[in-house]
């Protein structure tokens, strides 16, 4: 994920699962989330799998407000997880993660077809873990240097646990490969994912 002693932000982090992994890596997490009990159910996660919280950064807030704040005050990260709910109790934005310019080289999601283009044209490397309909492919398709098609054979019955690669780290040759089963212990619903 991230180089070890690397930098992960993981927005919309939920139970924090992506900050476990990344931390159990050995990458520092920052976890941001908009509910303070799902960042407190992310330190149990760390605790649960024998990683002390402490040195990661916990941030209560908006995913948004605070993209643009971490971009001014110069904060880089390696990885960004950017894994957006279907749905949200956050009022009035109407500003997407496309105004934090500059924040990462690699971009994690899986919800492709929810993010804007000028995301993945700002990030050197994507990571795309999950595809659920037909504007996902020609979302991926306009940006992967790849046309739709040579996405679509690649997704084309692919089996839990692939993840398409797109970017630097290919040299721009979109890639599927294998995850790798981290073994951590996670609650809530995204233990699923893992699993």
């Amino acid at each position: 994920m991230a180089p070890r002693g690397g930098a992960v932000l993981n927005v919309f982090a939920y139970t924090c699962a992506f900050s476990l992994c990344a931390a159990a890596a050995g990458a520092r997490a920052t976890s941001l989330d908009l509910s303070r009990r799902y960042l407190d159910w992310g330190r149990a996660n760390f605790e649960a799998n024998g990683i002390d919280p402490a040195p990661h950064d916990w941030i209560f807030g908006d995913a948004f407000d605070w993209l643009r704040r971490l971009a001014k005050k110069g904060r880089a990260f390696d990885v960004v997880v950017l894994d957006p709910p279907t749905f949200s109790t956050a009022k009035g934005e109407s500003s997407g993660p496309h105004d934090a310019t500059g924040l990462f080289t690699t971009f994690i999601t899986n919800q492709p077809d929810t993010v804007q283009e000028t995301i993945y044209r700002q990030a050197d490397n994507v990571f795309i873990f999950n595809f659920t309909n037909e504007h996902d492919i020609e979302t991926i398709g306009k940006v992967a240097k790849s046309d739709s098609e040579t996405i679509r054979s690649l997704i084309r019955g692919t089996p839990a646990r692939r993840c398409l690669l797109l970017g630097n780290v290919v040299h721009d040759l979109p890639l599927m490969v294998d995850i790798e089963a981290l073994d951590v212990r996670t609650m809530g619903e995204t233990r699923l994912f893992f699993s």
